[in-house]
């Protein structure tokens, strides 16, 4: 990734960030095929995008309360959290941000 100051990743609104991702949970769990076809994976879900929030918010270093609050979500929702390259990528930006 090429980073620069106006990067929008970088730049990221949080409250803005965290409402997107629980309105896409809230529309999909609301959907009654998805569920019936996919809803075993209800927590899976939750946890891929709380690990989302969290790794945005890292990349921005600012929020690192935050990101140890969605990344607790995550692993919570999911033990898998623990295997996954993002996890450790949160990790090294929370160490060295």
């Amino acid at each position: 990734m090429v980073k620069h100051g106006s990067r929008s990743v970088l730049n990221i609104n949080k409250e803005g960030l965290i409402k997107r991702k629980r309105k896409m949970l809230e529309y999909i769990f609301q959907n009654k095929l998805f569920m019936e076809k996919y809803g075993q994976f209800q927590s899976v879900m939750e946890s891929n995008a709380f690990l989302y929030i969290a790794l945005h918010l890292s990349m921005s270093g600012d929020h690192k309360n935050t990101v140890l609050k969605y990344l607790v979500k995550a692993i919570k929702g999911n033990s898998r959290t623990l295997v996954k390259k993002s996890f450790y990528v949160i990790l090294r930006n929370i160490l060295t941000k």
